[in-house]
């Protein structure tokens, strides 16, 4: 690709406008920069102080409830790779602006500045639609909605729409919540920009085509709900992304996502062994020996195992960060071009010890007992609360969704709950179900359930659980 053509493709898929925002001219995104936070700043800042955000502090990483505080959660786990994901951008896109001889990046406002906040943006917000209790919970809802109880709720759906339940994910609630539902609810929702966005769709494809035709990198899993697929035709059309399905709206991956993959896998991969380790999942010997795969030779210790541990786990990230870079610059025309079918670590010197440590971590660390106990606890809570609340759906639906005309003292008091509303106030929670297309109604509506449920952290699931069910 001609290094000209090169950098208007990246202007392209760094645009600054945003999502439903009124307020997309030049002019203001100037004015944005001119104020000493661009918009790719903005999004971070969004992000950061949104509801959802702060609710991964009680969201599981890795380990349910735990017992230390030293272990990670949902949020330390994203304030992490949001840092990875930063000294990514800065390495990439020193080297993307340095490749642009003629300067058409720096002339319309972009540095590498501008990389490194979309990735740490999307970072901060890549687990924002995960589940209580991780994704067994992903599992346990998928599980109910194949269920004899589900299937009640399900026979309303077309074909498509039950694709999303039966493949519940937390990646697609987390752009639903994104553009739906935080912030300015179902009008953009926290409105970012289409660059950050599509760097957060890790998977841009539909539940209803990830089993079929050749698995690639970006349609593993699905990644947004059809209720969002509007929002889909609004980036493809502002990006200019290709599709890899003439069946529905599959879109390649923006390559910036691949760094967020990256940060992840390497957060993950390395802190989640020391985790481990804390929690006596593992001993200081295993924990050693699997951090140690990514150092040249064995580095003699220093402090307490503990300390060592840690400072193991740093040395990994260091040395992994420059690694990544060097792989996402090999492939970066692959990338734009929608032709990259990989993940960057597999593109490094580290693959094999990626593959390695990934292995034990299955067998080690992902199935311990008290990890297995917890998870099984949470299931639980979630298929009765499953049951609980799609109860209201038929009675609901028989009054054209108006919650105010329902008159059962149960299902008010429901009905309550899911509004956080214990005033004489009217109900809002399906306010605008009715408003949907007819056939589409019943679907929305399971939607606003699953958004509920998804929402809670671990411990008030076990709160609202056993208050439920009178435990």
């Amino acid at each position: 690709m001609p290094q000209q053509d090169h950098a208007h493709r990246w202007l392209k898929l760094l645009s600054p406008k945003r999502i439903n925002s009124p307020y997309n001219d030049t002019a203001q995104c100037d004015f944005n920069a001119a104020a000493g936070r661009d918009s790719f700043e903005q999004d971070r800042d969004l992000i950061v102080f949104s509801a959802s955000f702060r609710k991964l502090q009680n969201k599981t990483q890795v380990h349910p409830l735990p017992t230390s505080d030293h272990v990670h959660n949902r949020l330390t786990h994203s304030v992490e790779v949001s840092s990875v994901g930063r000294s990514l951008g800065n390495a990439v896109g020193h080297a993307i602006i340095q490749k642009d001889a003629d300067g058409i990046l720096a002339k319309n406002n972009i540095s590498y500045h501008s990389f490194n906040s979309i990735i740490q943006a999307a970072s901060l917000a890549h687990d924002i639609g995960n589940p209580p209790f991780g994704h067994s919970a992903e599992d346990s809802i998928q599980q109910w909605f194949k269920s004899e109880k589900g299937q009640c709720h399900m026979d309303h759906l077309k074909e498509e729409q039950k694709q999303d339940f039966y493949r519940f994910e937390g990646n697609a609630q987390g752009f639903r919540i994104l553009t739906q539902l935080e912030n300015r609810k179902f009008d953009g929702g926290l409105r970012l920009t289409y660059a950050m966005l599509s760097t957060f769709l890790k998977y841009p494809t539909p539940a209803y085509l990830c089993p079929k035709g050749r698995r690639i990198t970006s349609n593993k899993k699905n990644g947004y709900f059809l209720a969002e697929k509007h929002y889909l035709e609004d980036i493809q059309a502002e990006l200019d992304l290709p599709t890899t399905s003439d069946e529905g709206l599959c879109l390649v991956r923006h390559p910036l996502t691949y760094l967020v993959e990256a940060a992840d896998d390497i957060c993950y991969t390395t802190v989640d062994i020391e985790d481990a380790y804390l929690l006596g999942d593992i001993d200081f010997i295993k924990a050693r020996e699997l951090l140690g795969q990514f150092l040249p030779e064995p580095p003699m210790q220093k402090g307490t195992n503990d300390e060592f541990i840690s400072y193991l786990r740093a040395s990994a990230i260091g040395n992994l960060i420059p690694e990544v870079s060097k792989a996402f610059m090999a492939h970066e025309s692959a990338m734009i071009e929608g032709t990259f079918m990989s993940e960057l670590l597999n593109e490094t010197c580290h693959a094999q010890a990626i593959g390695f440590i990934k292995a034990e971590s299955s067998r080690l660390i992902y199935n311990a007992e008290r990890k297995t106990l917890l998870e099984l606890q949470g299931e639980k809570a979630i298929h009765d609360m499953l049951d609980i609340f799609t109860s209201l759906l038929p009675e609901l639906h028989a009054h054209n969704w108006d919650e105010n005309s329902i008159t059962k003292k149960k299902s008010r008091k429901l009905l309550r709950i899911l509004n956080n509303n214990f005033t004489n106030e009217k109900f809002h929670y399906f306010e605008n179900v009715k408003d949907m297309p007819a056939e589409d109604q019943y679907y929305h509506a399971v939607l606003r359930i699953t958004d509920f449920i998804s929402s809670m952290t671990d411990k008030y699931t076990i709160k609202l659980h056993k208050t439920l069910m009178g435990l």
